[in-house]
């Protein structure tokens, strides 16, 4: 290599000649009759062409090829070597913690872990500058994995970013290849069970360590009668809590009968092999609220076949029941209710109206910004980790893929908060869709017609009294009047988005055409 390089010094080097340019002005002194004359001239000049040069460039080159071509062998040898070694490197260390774990669980519980121990709490001062918000455009988004028309915004459109920021961020980033990617990676299933004594608790706990979330809420016992109805009535099931004898049309009143939560029409979702279907109603005492029994739908052996089995306190399968029912509660609640409705429908239709149609001066979309801080880059991981196949969402319920992919498509028919009522409501779009939009009209509704007057409907309705009363006072200060907010016409386009992304998330749609009820 030393003739070439010795070459390539005398070509830039090489004999000094002159080249006419541009005359030089020196205005260090003016004199008093202005500007001095300026006279043409020569400067020396260090770089020239020459053809014997380039001939010797040449040369160079051609004396040179025969090493590299000898080098390149040798160098990507050492470079596969060196991937190799940092390959089995991590492979060592990996297969040396959660044994029975595959390799996606453990790089996910690791990334999680860097996030979680350099995370820093955001500020308003410090993260939710006004100037950095951005100008309202059309979002890049990707599609969630399963059977709905749900687009989910890259994490790169997060809000609160910069100009700069943001335009780095479309470009290719390694790290969210991995992330987009990870699920991939091949899936192992264990069939061992837990051994009679063994807390699965505290077996989690051991293998996840430190990134184990603090325990604030302390149940003293979650396996008794009483414990279902606390779940049920104040828990988890909440929310799905109605009467027994359902409502056939909207002026129906039914103010009697047994609670219920259900979960049976998970029952016919395909499982994996080993594990035991989803399902259960459970009935409870409508003055008492104590558990009366629960009806567990047997999967279909025959489309034309339907079998349920009634489980009452006391009976020998009792405790494993009410477990079924419990996991399928959980599961239910997890996938429909949060992941689904609170998530990739409210939230992500919210989200993607106001950026693509308020722009950062508007007061609405500075109203929502703060309650929408960071809901992209959730939604975005959501979609890569909980949603994807074999993520962690999937692995997390007991469907098959098919199974997985047949529950993301009903999703929209089992929301609770209004969805339900659809077909009550047949051909009264209007009213159907002011119980979807209004929460309280949704709980009056139930206390008229339904009979449900529980602690949780009653406290919830205070809730969203105080947060009406909070939008409506916002609003006040830049619209007197609701006919001046209607006249606003990003109001108007972000109102029909928000609809549009609700009613077309399935093709039954949540809510009706949004066009005839704008």
């Amino acid at each position: 290599l030393a003739r070439p390089a010795w070459l390539l010094h005398r070509f830039m080097a090489g004999k000094k000649g002159t080249r006419a340019v541009a005359p030089v002005q020196d205005v260090t002194q003016q004199p008093p009759g202005g500007w001095p004359v300026v006279q043409a001239g020569t400067q020396t000049a260090g770089f020239f062409f020459s053809w014997s040069v380039a001939l010797r460039l040449s040369l160079a080159l051609l004396l040179t090829l025969p090493i590299l071509v000898l080098m390149l062998p040798l160098l990507l040898i050492e470079t596969l070597l060196l991937a190799a070694l940092i390959l089995m490197t991590l492979k060592s260390y990996l297969n040396s913690f959660l044994l029975e774990s595959d390799w996606y669980t453990k790089i996910l519980l690791l990334s999680y872990k860097k996030i979680l121990f350099s995370h820093s709490r955001p500020t308003a001062r410090s993260h939710m500058l006004v100037e950095h918000l951005a100008p309202k455009r059309p979002l890049l988004t990707n599609y969630i994995a399963y059977a709905l028309n749900i687009r989910v915004p890259l994490k790169s459109e997060e809000d609160f970013t910069g100009a700069r920021a943001a335009t780095a961020a479309r470009g290719f980033s390694l790290s969210r290849w991995i992330e987009e990617n990870l699920h991939k990676l091949p899936m192992s299933v264990s069939s061992e069970r837990f051994k009679a004594g063994e807390d699965p608790v505290r077996y989690v706990m051991e293998r996840i360590g430190d990134a184990y979330p603090t325990v604030t809420t302390v149940y003293r016992e979650k396996l008794t009668d009483e414990a279902l109805t606390q779940l049920c009535f104040f828990g988890l099931g909440a929310h799905r809590l109605y009467r027994a004898r359902t409502l056939s049309s909207p002026t129906e009143v039914v103010d009697s009968g047994d609670f219920v939560v259900r979960t049976n029409f998970l029952a016919d979702l395909p499982v994996r092999e080993g594990l035991d279907s989803y399902g259960g109603d459970a009935y409870f005492d409508e003055t008492t609220w104590r558990i009366k029994k629960i009806v567990r739908k047997l999967p279909r052996q025959q489309p034309w076949e339907s079998e349920e089995l009634t489980y009452r306190p006391g009976d020998p399968e009792w405790e494993y029941v009410k477990f079924v029912f419990r996991s399928s509660l959980f599961s239910l609640v997890t996938l429909v209710d949060h992941l689904f409705a609170v998530h990739m429908q409210v939230g992500n239709a919210c989200v993607l109206a106001s950026r693509q149609y308020l722009g950062p001066d508007h007061p609405v979309r500075r109203f929502l910004a703060p309650f929408q801080f960071k809901t992209i880059s959730v939604n975005d991981n959501a979609r890569n980790n909980l949603i994807n196949p074999q993520s962690m969402g999937p692995r997390n319920f007991a469907f098959t893929d098919k199974g997985t992919d047949l529950a993301w498509s009903v999703a929209s028919e089992y929301t609770p908060s209004g969805a339900e009522l659809r077909a009550v409501f047949g051909d009264d779009q209007a009213s159907y869709l002011r119980l979807v939009l209004d929460y309280g009209a949704y709980v009056e509704f139930l206390k008229k017609h339904g009979g449900v007057d529980t602690p949780y409907r009653r406290q919830t309705l205070q809730l969203w009294n105080i947060m009406k009363n909070f939008v409506n006072s916002f609003l006040s200060q830049y619209y007197p009047t609701a006919e001046e907010l209607a006249r606003d016409s990003e109001v108007r386009c972000f109102v029909y988005t928000l609809l549009h992304e609700l009613a077309f998330t399935t093709t039954n749609g949540l809510v009706p055409d949004p066009a005839e009820n704008v």
